[in-house]
């Protein structure tokens, strides 16, 4: 999620349903793999399920869609050392840009990884 969440922060998450969350958001869902936390791209309804679509900040890829049920939270703050952000007053805007940048990192990587380049 770099470089809004870096290696040693922390995120306080808040409990929430899938309709409390915004794409640009960074919310934290439970998966196969563990817990997750990642910027919520997009949300869709497939087989009457509603899917989240999310992507690590730095990542090339789209994660795998979830359903929403295995939806813990959003990120409302973050510590950072020793001091309390917060990730809602103001951040709506730079969530929502953060949201755009993270879609042209992740072209601009998978193009390198791709190509090789």
């Amino acid at each position: 999620m770099s470089p809004v969440l870096r290696s040693g922060d922390a995120v306080m998450i808040r409990c929430c349903t899938a309709d409390a969350v915004k794409p640009g958001d960074v919310i934290t869902v439970a998966d196969p793999a563990g817990l997750c936390t990642h910027r919520l791209i997009m949300i869709t309804h497939e087989g009457g399920k509603r899917l989240l679509w999310t992507k690590g900040d730095a990542c090339a890829h789209w994660d795998d869609p979830i359903d929403s049920e295995a939806l813990l939270g959003k990120g409302v703050a973050m510590l950072r050392g020793g001091r309390h952000l917060s990730l809602e007053k103001g951040w709506r805007a730079l969530n929502f840009v953060m949201l755009g940048v993270s879609m042209v990192l992740g072209g601009l990587l998978w193009v390198k990884w791709t190509l090789r380049v």
